[in-house]
């Protein structure tokens, strides 16, 4: 949800590792500004002390003619320059920062990947879990290749499985494997318009139209990742890719329970909810 807001713990430790690091600046930048005795250059060659100009009468800083004026003169150039650059690094922090005051959706929305918002910091992982992104909410993230799936934001209705006594070919119950079925399913002699994968695969949002039915090992991350969490809605039983062992019949597919978490086959006459996923 856009509104939802990190947690105080976890913004802290994003952000003041960040200032932490920032804080070494600001003592460089300041510095000139206590070291009063640095020597300072005049006249085209004349050095003055710094402390020591300090305790002459100052007459004509704007046209100075002394050597008192010209030092102070000189000397406030100096900090004009140092304030310059501080005023420069104080804009660049103020940007450096501005993504860690963001929520986490807030992070997607402005273009950030999941992957770069997990590498920022670990801990984000679950937080990204039921956040919109690419047209669906995240429901798995993979940690080493950045890659991952979104489910869609509902249902796409309650329907057969289809192909009854029809071989579909090789499916699995794998994660990556739920694109490859629900490919296996439409192709061959499973094209039946409405059916669970037909669904998932003729499904265009916001004009992405790589949507599948997932695999049971897929199905049961939208269980644990977003379901359990209180994320996408999800009520009763959902079909997956994954066909029953076709060698013993062609009449079942299996399904998961999100009442109880259970997986189970059933006839692909029954109807189920379907919800699609497209990976990213």
């Amino acid at each position: 949800d856009r509104r939802q807001y990190l947690t105080y713990k976890s913004r802290n430790e994003h952000i003041f590792p960040a200032i932490e690091n920032y804080a070494l600046l600001f003592l460089l930048f300041f510095s000139p500004f206590y070291i009063y005795s640095q020597n300072v250059e005049v006249l085209g060659g004349l050095i003055a002390d710094s402390l020591d100009v300090q305790s002459g009468p100052i007459k004509n800083v704007a046209d100075p003619v002394s050597t008192q004026d010209a030092a102070t003169k000189a000397y406030v150039d100096l900090l004009e320059v140092k304030v310059n650059l501080l005023e420069a690094t104080l804009d660049s922090l103020l940007i450096a920062l501005t993504p860690l005051q963001l929520t986490v959706q807030g992070r997607l929305d402005s273009g950030e990947t999941p992957f770069q918002i997990y590498n920022s910091d670990n801990n984000l992982l679950d937080s990204l879990y039921g956040k919109i992104y690419q047209a669906g909410l995240i429901a798995y993230l993979d940690t080493i290749s950045g890659t991952g799936f979104v489910s869609s934001i509902s249902d796409l209705g309650s329907t057969q499985w289809g192909c009854l006594n029809v071989d579909v070919g090789n499916t699995s119950g794998l994660i990556g494997w739920g694109q490859i079925n629900t490919t296996n399913i439409v192709s061959n002699s499973c094209s039946t318009v409405g059916t669970a994968a037909n669904l998932c695969y003729n499904l265009n949002v916001n004009n992405y139209n790589d949507w599948f039915l997932p695999s049971t090992d897929e199905l049961n991350l939208l269980y644990t990742n977003l379901h359990l969490n209180g994320n996408g809605g999800f009520a009763g039983i959902y079909w997956t890719s994954t066909a029953f062992i076709e060698f013993t019949t062609d009449d079942l597919a299996w399904v998961q329970n999100f009442s109880n978490g259970n997986s189970q086959w059933f006839l692909r006459t029954d109807n189920h909810n379907v919800r699609a996923i497209r990976e990213f």
